[in-house]
């Protein structure tokens, strides 16, 4: 029977969290590498996806990591949501920096500044996809389903404080703490990942077209109108995505009941 991974393992995970990155940046510079967007790829890769499924190894996948099988319709609707949220947590980062008085990095509008077609296909990969995927494997599989012992509110909480400590800039901790907790969400009703890979990787999508194309000017110019959009349709796709995932532990539930009640004694 596979074992599964204790808290020993989490608590593994977020050191290599914590410092593998700033390792393997240096590494980087050491090569002589100038660009520094080619950081995406061994990032995600060496210092997330690989120590998550490392540790997860022994166990079973679909519990540790809820590598399961989701509707296209839920993963549809979740991206709707993330449209929608997105848009609003672009307004709290506005204010927030107002509030505080913290800008954004020079380095970090660099890094996602697209300037050719080179630029936009290493960006949409390094920046949206890879995060989507190995982010989520790693905070809403492996680490949230090793806090669900004490409940799926503070299984969700943790998480996303430590999905917002793992971005380590105080600039973006609305987007991160926001974001992170509808993440957390998304994996716990549906119990898949799925949802929360689309909706991490459109979220990311989001930031880059807010950076090159929107500027802030824009938001705050359209804001009459955007906000009161963007709450609908976050409110619409969240509403749908809950509804379908309740279906589904519905029918779920009727099918157990069924080989239950026809199984021999």
């Amino acid at each position: 029977m596979p074992r599964e991974p204790g808290l020993w393992h989490v608590v593994l995970l977020l050191l290599i969290l914590a410092f593998a990155p700033v390792a393997i940046a240096s590494w980087w510079v050491r090569l002589g590498i100038t660009d520094p967007r080619g950081l995406f790829f061994p990032i995600e890769i060496l210092a997330v996806l690989l120590p998550t499924l490392l540790l997860a190894r022994s166990s079973s996948s679909q519990q540790t990591l809820l590598w399961r099988r989701c509707s296209l319709t839920a993963v549809f609707w979740a991206v709707v949501g993330t449209l929608g949220w997105s848009s609003i947590l672009t307004f709290l980062q506005t204010w927030w920096e107002q509030l505080t008085g913290i800008k954004p990095s020079w380095e970090l509008q660099a890094l996602l500044t697209i300037r050719s077609p080179g630029d936009l296909v290493l960006l949409l990969v390094g920046a949206a996809l890879l995060p989507g995927f190995c982010e989520e494997l790693a905070f809403r599989g492996f680490i949230l389903t090793r806090f669900e012992r004490w409940g799926g509110m503070v299984s969700i909480v943790l998480t996303t404080i430590l999905f917002a400590g793992f971005h380590q800039e105080l600039y973006g901790l609305p987007t991160y703490l926001g974001m992170g907790a509808f993440l957390g969400i998304l994996a716990y009703r549906s119990r898949s990942l799925w949802p929360g890979i689309a909706a991490h990787a459109t979220n990311n999508s989001l930031a880059l077209v807010q950076i090159n194309v929107l500027p802030e000017s824009w938001w705050w110019q359209h804001g009459p109108w955007l906000l009161p959009l963007a709450a609908t349709v976050a409110i619409i796709g969240t509403w749908y995505f809950w509804r379908l995932c309740s279906q589904h532990a519905s029918s779920k539930q009727y099918l157990v009941n069924q080989v239950s009640a026809h199984d021999p004694q």
